[in-house]
């Protein structure tokens, strides 16, 4: 396993554009000179999913915003820009939009993309997901490092102030790359176990449902 520190600048703009979109540019402004971040760093950042911007400037980005925004409006931004984080990538590459465009059925369709996923963040599928599908259930297990625990988990005032899993950004991620194809079905998301409130690991449950047959209707009928 590989250790992905800090972003890349397609993740990074994601949440910057998050930002601009909710508090326009003089907001945007106001958070960056917070974090303590150079409005060069931002005017330079391209739509790019190699290129990194460092683990000092995207924990710093990170904290702010908690900070600023609390852990609902926090949760809110970052889940936004996760959403924004696979629109982006998914207009850049053609790799993805070819795995997107394969047809095949819609389970194996979130196991094609969230492996993809899991091998783009340094993990192995075979570790960090479980499909259950008499449950329509998958779960992914993203050991506790990330650009925001390293530091808040040696931080006990801040970690005081968090009592709810909070890897929102990559919650976004999970919930938008599991509703790529509503032709083929949808999913919801949640994050039930997170390194900040002291667990072991962050553990996030996919549910699906499909779109096709009758599968869907009759499980609308049950409820």
């Amino acid at each position: 396993m590989t250790t992905n520190q800090g972003l890349s600048h397609i993740a990074f703009k994601s949440i910057i554009d998050s930002i601009d979109d909710i508090f326009g540019t003089n907001g945007k402004n106001a958070i960056l000179k917070y974090a303590g971040i150079d409005a060069s760093i931002v005017t330079s950042l391209e739509y790019d999913t190699e290129k990194k911007i460092g683990i000092e400037n995207t924990t710093n980005l990170y904290m702010s915003i908690r900070d600023l925004m609390g852990t609902k409006g926090y949760s809110t931004l970052m889940y936004r820009g996760g959403i924004l984080n696979i629109n982006y990538t998914l207009e850049l590459s053609e790799k993805l939009r070819r795995l997107i465009d394969l047809e095949v059925t819609f389970d194996e369709k979130l196991n094609q993309v969230y492996s993809a996923y899991i091998e783009s963040i340094g993990l192995f599928p075979d570790e960090a997901l479980e499909f259950f599908p008499e449950k329509k259930e998958i779960l992914i297990h993203k050991k506790p490092y990330c650009n925001e625990c390293e530091f808040v988990k040696n931080d006990k005032e801040k970690l005081e102030r968090i009592s709810k899993p909070g890897c929102s950004h990559v919650l976004g991620k999970i919930h938008q790359m599991g509703n790529i194809r509503p032709d083929l079905g949808s999913v919801t998301a949640e994050e039930i176990k997170c390194a900040l409130i002291g667990d072991d690991e962050c553990l996030f449950v996919v549910h699906y449902e499909f779109r096709y047959g009758n599968e869907i209707h009759l499980s609308v009928e049950e409820q």
